[in-house]
């Protein structure tokens, strides 16, 4: 089976999800069983490997499959209305005294890492617009953020500026309307010890976003928290 390639069509990667989706509420695939493996279904479509992660990490963060180890990737339901309420809040966050300040440190334009490359589908030496930013608290850095611009989109970003996703807007028209996020948790790397002057051995919280507009990817996001200054709720109902 071929996906539709002609201009103006959906991106290959929301076909396919739109096709997994549709066969796991009819019951073609049911809930408890494995779907084919990535290889099996680029072949199946004539797609990437990239296309079909893409269509996958959108079927997981709809809480319609899920990965486990040593079983592949297994059906978790068609009905699943899960509605995840997630705040956050800096300990001793006093932004009605503006203690937080969040600050750009560059925007240029570099060549990505090769995992950026993926997600966006380019070339290994095309280049993207990178933005390095933190925010700063009572003198002290809690947190870094880089943000990488998918080059489809956006070609260029005003040196200075207090929202990112208006700068966006203004360049290139697009709004970013819906997100997918990776929370974890690890330990430091040198790098980051020097950059949130934390200890060896500190934890940090690490959040991975990819911001859409519609349905194409516009942004990926690293965020890197400092773990002692970090503080996130997340409500599920």
């Amino acid at each position: 089976m071929k996906l539709s390639t002609k201009a103006g069509d959906k991106p290959l990667w929301k076909q396919l999800y739109e096709i997994f989706q549709e066969r796991i509420e009819n019951g073609t695939y049911k809930s408890g069983e494995a779907i084919p493996s990535e290889p099996k279904i680029a072949d199946e479509f004539g797609v990437s490997r990239i296309t079909v992660r893409q269509a996958m990490d959108k079927l997981s963060a709809d809480g319609l499959i899920e990965r486990r180890r040593g079983k592949g990737t297994i059906v978790t339901g068609g009905t699943v209305n899960l509605l995840t309420m997630v705040t956050s809040s800096m300990t001793t966050l006093d932004e009605v005294n503006n203690t937080l300040n969040r600050l750009i440190e560059k925007v240029e334009t570099v060549i990505p890492p090769a995992k950026v490359a993926r997600l966006f589908e380019i070339g290994e030496e095309d280049t993207v617009i990178h933005v390095r930013r933190y925010s700063r608290m009572d003198g002290e850095i809690i947190a870094m953020f880089e943000h990488y611009l998918n080059p489809r989109y956006i070609t260029e970003l005003d040196d200075s500026f207090d929202s990112l996703y208006e700068n966006i807007r203004k360049h290139s028209g697009r709004t970013i309307d819906n997100f997918t996020e990776e929370i974890l948790a690890g330990s430091a790397t040198f790098e980051e010890q020097q950059y949130l002057q934390v200890p060896n051995g500190s934890a940090i919280l690490i959040r991975r976003r990819k911001g859409y507009s519609k349905d194409d990817l516009i942004e990926y996001t690293i965020c890197k928290y400092n773990g002692n200054r970090y503080k996130m709720v997340i409500q599920t109902r």
